[in-house]
């Protein structure tokens, strides 16, 4: 396997790892901050100029069934944020600090009006 194929199949690796192992074993290998974040407009030079993990939460594709998180967005509203929801609830993302939401659309900016601390 190349240098190119490793970096590839690490890459699928994260993405497909609903429960982000890989962020909790940083937590406990460094003891840092991590934060999540959607897929754009995040200063993520200043997350690491900090010392914080960035966590681009990019939803669950088709690898994830929204069960819970349709309870709280209509079952047409599109995906990444219903998913996100259902990390949420799920415990998927609690090995993260905090999220930031972009206000890339209305759907995702009002995501950080549900997000509580547990």
């Amino acid at each position: 396997m190349s240098g190119l194929e490793r970096l590839l199949a690490r890459a699928e690796e994260l993405y497909r790892d609903l429960r982000f192992t890989a962020v909790s074993d940083w937590k406990a290998r460094t003891g840092g901050l991590a934060i999540g974040f959607m897929p754009v407009y995040v200063p993520r030079e200043l997350l690491h100029a900090m010392g914080v993990l960035p966590v681009g939460v990019m939803g669950a594709g088709d690898d994830l069934e929204i069960i819970r998180g349709d309870a709280y967005y209509q079952s047409y509203i599109c995906h990444l944020p219903r998913s996100t929801i259902e990390l949420g609830l799920n415990g998927a993302l609690d090995s993260l600090d905090g999220m930031l939401f972009p206000a890339t659309c209305d759907v995702i900016r009002n995501l950080s009006g549900m997000w509580k601390p547990a």
